[in-house]
């Protein structure tokens, strides 16, 4: 969890995807793909509040490629990121109680708003 230099808080963690594949005699894990991922905004507090390593989650989100220079070499390097949308806790071997609706300052429910004016314009 940071914040950027306008106070905008933001949330950066990896997504792991394990999947299984055959192998002739049955199946066995493949080599799990890491997606990473970064939310803005206030639902970014939420998500660092309320998730932790190895929590299984369900993401809906854009993919972008992120482009920078290498400090070392000025060479361009690029990584792909995953901009969530929306982001919750998959109930496939996990139960969840005590739900609660996240509010905004100004006292009014944030579910079904869009809170994507300080997000970058990917």
């Amino acid at each position: 969890m940071r914040h950027t230099p306008s106070g905008t808080p933001v949330v950066s963690f990896p997504v792991m995807v394990n999947r299984r594949v055959p192998d002739g005699e049955g199946w066995k894990d493949a080599t799990p793909t890491t997606h990473y991922c970064e939310k803005f905004g206030p639902e970014a507090e939420n998500i660092a509040e309320s998730l932790t390593k190895g929590t299984r989650v369900v993401v809906h989100g854009s993919l972008y490629t992120e482009t920078w220079q290498d400090r070392e070499t000025n060479q361009p390097r690029y990584a792909a990121r995953v901009r969530v949308e929306e982001i919750g806790v998959s109930l496939k071997w996990a139960t969840v109680s005590g739900i609660e609706r996240s509010v905004r300052s100004s006292g009014t429910s944030t579910q079904g708003t869009d809170q994507g004016q300080d997000e970058p314009p990917f």
